[in-house]
């Protein structure tokens, strides 16, 4: 592995969004609501974005401030995601909170790369889908 790989690969920001990735993965949703569910299925699909970006950008074009950045905001969006947890009140997943460092983590995502090309789009609308299925597949089972 290359020194510009291990920069990235070995950061705290990859750590951090694979371990969220991995929570998000495991959470248990039985009892959640319909937002609650939506809201966690956005900001997964928000992180495996980022992770994408990261494990298919020339680690020499990303900027470790950027990745400073962003893992704040996944450090915030961690300690939210972990109230929703302990006290299932879904105000921690709100836009005020949780998705609000989403939203942030979001607009960071496009300075990791110079620009997104097509294999990305496909990557990106397909985690879309999927995610909106899985939103329709819990609501049909609520009705």
């Amino acid at each position: 592995m290359s020194k510009w790989e291990d920069r990235i690969q070995n950061s705290a920001t990859y750590a951090a969004a694979k371990k969220l990735l991995t929570r998000f993965d495991e959470v248990d949703l039985g009892n959640a609501s319909l937002e609650a569910i939506d809201d966690i299925n956005r900001a997964k699909l928000v992180i495996e974005l980022l992770v994408d970006r990261l494990n298919n950008t020339d680690n020499r074009l990303i900027s470790i401030s950027n990745l400073d950045n962003i893992n704040s905001y996944l450090s915030s969006v961690s300690s939210y995601f972990d109230n929703w947890q302990n006290y299932r009140n879904d105000a921690y997943l709100d836009i005020s909170y949780m998705n609000g460092y989403i939203d942030s983590i979001l607009s960071y995502i496009p300075s990791l790369t110079p620009a997104m090309d097509i294999k990305e789009t496909r990557k990106a609308i397909a985690g879309l889908n999927r995610s909106v299925g899985q939103y329709k597949r819990v609501s049909g089972k609520r009705d």
